[in-house]
C-alpha cells in the first residue's frame, strides 16, 4: 500500500488501536496466483510480547485451504474514508480520496479445538451485549464444535 509519509503512522499503540477499532478486515491469500479474498471480524490479541489476529472461517470457505501453502497473507482493515474535492483548496488541486487503513502481513495457523474455543469465547464476550449469551450456548444449539474448522 503506498502511504505518503506525511500520512504514515509509525506509532504501533495507535495502529493496534486502529485495528481494534476497525476490526472487520479483509484476509487475502492465493492459490495458484490466483489472490483470494474473505471478510471476516477479527480480533487482535497479544501474549507475552507478541499481537496475533485470529477469527473462525465457515468450514464451507474453502479459502481456508490455503492457509498451508501460502507463505504470506495480507489483512486489511479499513477505516473512514471520503471524496476531497478540490473545490475545497484555497488554490487550484486535483481532487482525492482521503482513507486509513493498516495492511498486516504474516503467516497463517489453524488452531486447534481449545485454542478455537478460547479464540471465539473472547469474540463473543467482545461482540455481544448479553452477557447471558456464552460459547458454551451457542455451541448446544448452533455450533458441533467436532464440525467446525478450527480456522485462523
Amino acid at each position: 500500500m503506498y502511504i505518503p509519509k506525511y500520512f504514515k503512522v509509525t506509532n504501533v499503540d495507535e495502529i493496534w488501536d486502529f485495528v481494534q477499532k476497525n476490526s472487520f478486515g479483509t484476509i487475502v491469500t492465493t492459490e495458484q496466483g490466483k489472490p483470494i479474498a474473505t471478510h471476516l471480524p477479527l480480533g487482535l490479541n497479544k501474549k507475552g510480547d507478541d499481537y496475533y489476529i485470529t477469527g473462525h472461517m465457515a468450514y464451507g470457505n474453502p479459502q481456508w485451504r490455503t492457509f498451508e501453502t501460502c507463505e504470506d497473507m495480507l489483512v486489511m482493515f479499513q477505516g473512514p474514508n471520503a471524496y476531497i474535492s478540490s473545490s475545497w483548496y484555497g488554490h487550484e488541486e486535483v481532487p482525492t480520496w482521503n482513507y486509513q487503513a493498516v495492511h498486516v502481513y504474516g503467516k497463517a495457523n489453524i488452531l486447534e479445538k481449545e485454542e478455537l474455543i478460547e479464540e471465539l469465547t473472547i469474540m463473543l464476550e467482545k461482540l455481544e451485549n448479553d452477557a447471558s449469551l456464552s460459547l458454551e450456548s451457542v455451541a448446544v444449539t448452533a455450533i458441533k464444535f467436532d464440525n467446525v474448522s478450527n480456522i485462523l
